[in-house]
């Protein structure tokens, strides 16, 4: 919905909204309801094929709070090339990045090894209205901005996060400051924080709905309207702890009741799906803008005449840094003039400045600023697809890599001898970990100039290679500790097994020492040469298995002493030495009782 010929409106949207949500999701199961949960390793919690069944075999909607609706669906979203931007789209990106950005839909019977999952929400007309408190006007105290809805796509991916996103033109806000407040006020799915409440009746999101927290956001699906107030943060304390990040109404009842952020109520879910934001309160925000006058005035050169070095307006302006950092306040809440200097030259693409085009690149923004019908023409259909694309991969590796993150501190916070499968789980998060680095992480997606610039500015500006490094670290010292908890088990069962060897070689020693049929023969024919034999011999055993005792016993001290203190190194605790002491100790008494029992005939003979 580019364009338009109904009457009264524009031929293009003044602006274009993308909201992306990236998070973390776990498919989880049980065999009946109320029971323990079956899968709780990382590759099973995170298998694309329960969530494409999960789609598949349930009505999600029935079980949700959207009423049944034949038009409203979530459908497999299969790439085709059916429209040239399609086509331009598909050669504009490197082959292998093609496998992140598609669904190939794999058919069934062969091996289910893809990296994502894309649904098209379905739908004949649709809205995103979003109202906010207005400041400016005593008679208005609100005032609403509604997007024309034109897609909703939600990916999964193959390691353990998703991105849901919603795509709108706006025909009916031109002025800089409704574009300041549509993306600032369209992004936020959760309040940034609460007040208390007082004693005149404010209530704790009142605070955050005064500036930039829309007081609701509803989506309207054909004749079903999804509304959120986020009124649920004003009915007590005990309800926010219990659900802090809770997902807007819009979102869950768009994903279905299978989906939650809280396992309170799961009990009877034989399997269910648990989201969680992995970045904040605030979704990505992708953003063209058309205003050919405040374009023209940020690519004015305004450099001496004696120099060639151009000065760009936009360098200097205020405004411009308020759009880029998706502030809702005109001229921004900086006050240093040369930081914000400093700020809109690194975070601005100028590329095509004297083309009168601008683009903006933060780590939670993308925003792009054109004018004339050029921009609507050209620009905006990058903005929709190319550029669209960019972003999403973007964010899809800064998602990984804190989910990786994530599972790693939640492993190495694991006690070393919790019955838990440690080392199943590390194996299952670096298996993950070298699928991403090798088919979804990308230095360069393009062989476009400008397509690689870009993306050098988006990866840049989230520090992914930065994040790259320090979770190949993490990773790296969670497989150190698990390999060397795994030489420490080794060692104990090496010790165990040389204990038992030593033991065994006790009574060989004294079968082959005497000969089984010398005394056998001799006890049968109460041999007077046998008995002077034993007299003289029988403290020579004695002292071989005693100096064998004493030896195994020196060994098994030093052994399990330093795996104690490894261990209290780990866990803090001084008695847990103590407690892996016990099963050397109980093996020595053992010795003890064997050594006494085999020489017991020999004793009393």
């Amino acid at each position: 919905m580019t364009q338009t010929t109904s009457p009264g409106l524009p031929t293009h949207p003044y602006s274009h909204h993308i909201f992306l949500f990236p998070f973390r999701w776990d498919y989880k199961t049980r065999s009946k309801a109320g029971g323990p949960l079956k899968n709780t390793l990382f590759e099973q919690r995170t298998y694309l094929g329960d969530i494409e069944k999960l789609f598949a075999t349930h009505n999600l909607y029935t079980e949700g709070e959207l009423p049944f609706d034949p038009h409203l669906y979530w459908k497999r979203f299969n790439f085709n090339m059916n429209r040239g931007r399609d086509y331009n789209e598909f050669t504009y990106f490197n082959e292998p990045v093609r496998d992140v950005i598609y669904d190939p839909k794999i058919p069934e019977g062969e091996p289910y090894d893809q990296i994502l999952l894309q649904y098209d929400y379905q739908f004949v007309k649709a809205s995103y209205a979003i109202t906010v408190a207005n400041k400016t006007d005593a008679d208005n105290p609100s005032k609403t901005y509604t997007l024309s809805v034109t897609d909703i796509v939600l990916n999964f991916y193959q390691s353990g996060v998703g991105i849901i996103s919603f795509h709108g033109d706006n025909f009916d806000h031109a002025g800089l400051n409704d574009i300041l407040r549509i993306n600032e006020s369209g992004r936020r799915i959760y309040p940034p924080f609460l007040g208390d409440h007082g004693s005149a009746g404010e209530v704790p999101t009142q605070p955050p709905q005064t500036n930039n927290l829309a007081t609701s956001i509803a989506l309207t699906l054909d004749n079903a309207t999804l509304t959120e107030d986020f009124a649920f943060y004003n009915t007590g304390w005990q309800s926010v702890n219990n659900n802090p990040e809770r997902l807007p109404r819009f979102i869950h009842a768009l994903l279905g009741g299978r989906f939650t952020t809280t396992e309170a109520d799961t009990d009877q879910l034989t399997e269910y799906v648990l989201v969680k934001p992995i970045i904040d309160d605030r979704m990505f925000t992708l953003c063209w803008y058309s205003n050919p006058d405040w374009v023209g005035q940020l690519t004015k050169n305004q450099a001496p005449l004696d120099t060639d070095i151009p000065v760009y307006a936009y360098e200097r302006d205020a405004d411009w840094l308020s759009y880029v950092f998706v502030d809702p306040e005109r001229g921004g809440s900086l006050a240093n003039k040369r930081l914000l200097t400093q700020l809109n030259r690194h975070h601005t693409y100028d590329r095509w400045v004297e083309y009168g085009t601008l683009f903006g690149i933060t780590r939670y923004s993308f925003v792009a600023l054109t004018g004339s019908d050029f921009g609507a023409k050209y620009v905006l259909p990058h903005i929709q697809t190319m550029y669209f694309q960019m972003v999403m991969l973007v964010l899809i590796q800064r998602a990984s890599l804190l989910r990786f993150a994530q599972e790693a501190t939640d492993l190495a916070s694991l006690s070393p001898d919790s019955n838990s499968r440690l080392d199943r789980n590390v194996e299952g998060l670096y298996e993950k970990y070298l699928t991403f680095i090798n088919k979804m992480y990308f230095r360069d997606v393009t062989a476009q100039e400008q397509g690689i610039e870009l993306y050098d500015r988006l990866a840049e500006a989230i520090e992914l290679d930065k994040e790259v490094d320090i979770t190949r670290r993490n990773i790296d010292e969670l497989n150190k500790y698990v390999a060397l908890k795994s030489e420490s088990g080794t060692k104990r069962r090496l010790s165990l097994l040389t204990l038992l060897v030593s033991t065994f070689s006790i009574p060989s020693f004294l079968l082959t020492y005497y000969g089984m049929d010398f005394i056998k023969q001799g006890w049968d024919n109460n041999d007077s040469s046998v008995e002077r034999y034993l007299e003289i011999h029988k403290s020579v055993p004695i002292l071989v298995v005693f100096f064998l005792l004493i030896l195994n016993a020196v060994f098994f001290w030093k052994d399990f002493r330093a795996i104690g203190t490894y261990t209290d190194s780990r866990s803090g605790s001084a008695n847990r030495r103590w407690r892996l002491r016990v099963p050397q100790l109980l093996i020595s008494l053992i010795i003890i009782i064997l050594l006494v029992a085999l020489l017991w005939p020999l004793l009393i003979h």
